[in-house]
């Protein structure tokens, strides 16, 4: 009994033992796994974060690389634009108008003003002489721009005046007949002045500024200074005592015109002012110059007396001569040898 009895009990402390085992070893088993979670998540968290850094550099490795690239690349493309563009902003700038024609309003108001001397002449004149004028001027010029910096200019002017003085009325006219006297019955007298002068010039032009220029000018021209009467006149010659002795006309005429050739050189300067785009638009040229005429072959009176003379229009060299010379110096004054101002508009393109 004994015996069994102590069988019994060590068989159940064997058994507890044995149960408290289990639970011990169940008990470890949760601190084991936490512990082991924790050096799982640690390590993890390492690596993402060597694994987060390697990514970052490589990132910002290659960003960097690609940054290099795309400069690298952009100074290639803009030398290339550039290399390419500078011929074409050359050539862009080159494209401005380079073509200017022009008229000279001056000119034309020139023209003007000598067709009105006729009325100013009725205040010279007596008004029974019908003075009367015509007058026309007109003056065109073509420019070329080599460059921006130069240029070459052709003109033309051309200028025509006449002074006419007409006597109709028989009481207006006096004929001396020495030892009787005279009535004339019926009168036609006509005079007329003209000139004309034409000019061919050319310019070279040299603009230090965008539209102030300073040239020079070469130039030939020619003056024709004319004269025209006709006479036509009826009268009665009678004695002292009213007793018609005859009847007489005179009937005359004469027409001379000779021309006289002069070069012509001097400086001009001036102002042309554009307006719209480079390609064109309209433009305005004054420009003041300082002409110096050279007369070729004989002086004009001298012409004129051997024109006269060689058709025997006048009697004598002092009726052809008589007041010419101031005329003739007055008009190469104005027209041939001085100062000139012109004042133009036009068209460039």
């Amino acid at each position: 009994m004994v015996k069994a009895s102590l069988l019994v009990i060590i068989a159940l402390s064997v058994s507890a033992f044995a149960q408290d085992g289990v639970t011990a070893e169940q008990s470890a088993e949760p601190e084991e796994v936490a512990e082991h979670s924790e050096e799982a998540e640690s390590d993890e968290a390492e690596e993402v974060a060597e694994h987060s850094e390697e990514v970052e550099s490589d990132e910002a490795e290659e960003v960097a690389e690609h940054s290099e690239e795309l400069e690298s690349e952009e100074a290639e493309l803009d030398e290339e634009q550039t290399e390419e563009t500078q011929p074409l902003l050359k050539a862009e700038r080159m494209r401005f108008a380079r073509n200017t024609i022009t008229v000279d309003i001056a000119l034309n108001a020139l023209g003007i003003g000598l067709s009105q001397i006729g009325n100013l002449g009725e205040s010279l004149f007596d008004k029974s002489w019908n003075p009367s004028s015509s007058g026309f001027g007109v003056g065109a010029q073509y420019e070329r721009r080599i460059n921006e910096k130069f240029g070459v200019v052709g003109r033309f002017d051309y200028v025509q005046f006449s002074l006419n003085l007409e006597q109709t009325d028989p009481s207006q006219i006096r004929v001396n007949v020495p030892g009787y006297t005279t009535r004339v019955t019926d009168a036609y007298w006509f005079e007329e002045m003209s000139t004309n002068i034409w000019s061919v010039e050319a310019q070279a032009r040299y603009y230090p500024m965008n539209s102030f220029y300073v040239g020079g000018m070469l130039g030939f021209a020619g003056m024709a200074i004319g004269y025209e009467d006709k006479v036509n006149i009826a009268y009665d010659v009678r004695d002292w005592f009213g007793r018609l002795v005859e009847s007489e006309s005179i009937v005359e005429g004469a027409k001379v015109k000779p021309w006289r050739n002069y070069i012509k050189i001097g400086p001009v300067v001036g102002q042309r002012s554009a307006f719209g785009g480079p390609r064109g638009g309209f433009v305005w040229d004054t420009y003041l110059g300082y002409h110096i005429a050279f007369g070729m072959g004989d002086k004009y009176t001298n012409r004129l007396i051997e024109t006269a003379t060689r058709e025997d229009k006048f009697s004598s060299d002092s009726e052809i001569t008589n007041g010419l010379e101031d005329i003739v110096d007055a008009l190469e004054m104005l027209f041939m040898s001085g100062p000139r101002i012109s004042s133009s508009i036009g068209w460039r393109f």
